[in-house]
């Protein structure tokens, strides 16, 4: 494979009038919400010329109102738009590293994936119309929970506790190839589950069934098992009725929660409700209970 260099240009302008960065730069809807915090400690290392990072990452937008779209630097942008509305700094020197508007979401990711950016962040950036996991699911699962629906991220969480039985999240650095790896049996699977959990329970914000700790569980439950619509039904109501899983979960905290209530409800509960399912995993939470 030939090894290329970026495929970009850079502008240099001394004097950049900072009353007109809103009127050149749009902020994408696929941009991290803006953190005041990071913004602010911008704003006083500018102030006291202890800034250094005045390189902006930039894409062509051929048909807006605005001359390019921010791909990374928006707090940068909005502490300079700051320090003019507040403390009357007309100038300020940047560079432009400008790329290509199909560029523009993968430039964000590799500027931001060694930064604290979060499994949602990065769904948003990736979701650009043409994965069929987004498009199908979209409305069911948003980027963020809402007060219709649960997060894409719970739901690529459970399917990694799916895949590979361990409760450790993803990681935001394997996003990107776990989201291309889920195929069109998992999304079978993904439907199934969506129908299921919410015909017996349907959403509301904070409800214990799409915590993490039930969600994941209850969705690997079906993966691992074919079950018929009825019987996952039926452990589904069976597990948010139960005062067991309800102490677990008040008990135990972090991702090893999600295991104890995957191996409570196969162990224990599912023989109490009479549904046959396969139990791969000892119980052990009651060791470490003791």
């Amino acid at each position: 494979m030939e090894i290329k260099s970026p495929k970009c240009e850079f502008k240099r302008d001394s004097h950049f009038p900072l009353d007109t960065i809103r009127d050149t730069f749009l902020i994408p809807d696929w941009q991290r919400v803006l953190n005041e915090t990071h913004k602010t400690g911008i704003v006083n290392a500018i102030m006291n010329n202890q800034f250094y990072d005045n390189i902006i990452q930039v894409y062509d937008l051929k048909n807006g109102k605005q001359k390019y779209g921010v791909a990374n630097g928006q707090h940068r942008l909005m502490a300079l738009h700051l320090i003019n509305q507040q403390f009357g700094l007309k100038e300020y020197e940047l560079i432009l590293q400008i790329f290509p508007f199909d560029m523009s979401r993968q430039v964000f990711v590799r500027y931001n994936l060694g930064k604290k950016v979060s499994i949602s962040d990065l769904t948003k950036v990736f979701d650009d119309g043409t994965i069929a996991f987004f498009n199908q699911f979209r409305g069911s699962y948003e980027h963020k929970t809402t007060g219709k629906c649960t997060s894409f991220h719970n739901l690529l969480h459970a399917i990694k506790f799916s895949k590979t039985n361990s409760p450790i999240p993803l990681k935001p650095v394997e996003l990107e190839h776990f989201i291309k790896g889920i195929n069109k049996t998992d999304c079978t699977y993904i439907r199934k589950f969506t129908r299921c959990i919410n015909k017996i329970s349907p959403f509301v914000p904070n409800s214990f069934t799409y915590r993490s700790t039930i969600f994941r569980a209850l969705f690997r439950i079906g993966w691992d098992n074919d079950l018929t619509d009825g019987n996952f039904e039926k452990i589904i109501q069976a597990t948010i009725d139960s005062t067991q899983a309800k102490d677990l979960v008040k008990d135990n905290h972090g991702n090893e929660c999600i295991a104890y209530i995957y191996q409570y409800v196969t162990n224990e509960l599912c023989d109490k409700i009479k549904i046959p399912v396969n139990k791969p995993e000892a119980i052990e939470y009651i060791r470490r209970m003791k």
